[in-house]
């Protein structure tokens, strides 16, 4: 069953009446975005260069590398805004170690710091831990924050030679 055209629209064409509807409808959407109090006025984005490390030796120094976290924000609307980045353990952490696993029950502990004196793990805010945040105001900009991550693999490790790995899960909250 059709429903009836408003008598504001009747005698308006077909064309024309679809266009106020969906007009309305951007509209409606409109005011549900900037009157909701919940509405989220940003988007951000989050990009990955994580630490590299080519190889390790037990009886060399502390291997430590740099990887990069890159969160870009861009304002839709007048807006002031802040987010926290956190980072989870790891795949095969054990209890706050977190350690890289060769796939045959191998496995070399290591960490990522958020200083590069490698004294404060990056982990997701529990305890002694760092989490990092950023934050603007403005309208139609964009922030781009740059967060180093420090990785170490302590030495003095013995383990089999073989290509190990792991994944840590990376979070913005905002």
């Amino acid at each position: 069953m059709m429903k009836p055209v408003p008598r504001l629209l009747r005698g308006t064409p077909l064309r024309t009446r679809c266009f106020y509807r969906l007009l309305a409808a951007w509209a409606t959407g409109l005011y549900l975005l900037l009157g909701s109090a919940s509405a989220s006025a940003q988007v951000c984005t989050m990009l990955a260069t994580p630490p590299t490390f080519v190889s390790y030796n037990a009886a060399n120094p502390d291997k430590k590398v740099n990887g990069l976290i890159t969160v870009t924000c861009v304002t839709v609307l007048p807006a002031s805004f802040s987010y926290t980045v956190k980072l989870g353990l790891s795949g095969f952490a054990q209890l706050s170690q977190r350690r890289m696993s060769n796939g045959a029950g191998g496995y070399l502990n290591y960490n990522v710091y958020c200083d590069s004196a490698y004294g404060v793990p990056w982990v997701d805010g529990v305890g002694a831990s760092c989490l990092g945040s950023g934050g603007a105001s403005g309208f139609l900009g964009s922030l781009v924050t740059p967060f180093t991550v420090f990785g170490k693999i302590p030495s003095g490790q013995f383990i089999a030679s073989g290509n190990y790995n792991d994944s840590i899960t990376i979070e913005v909250l905002y």
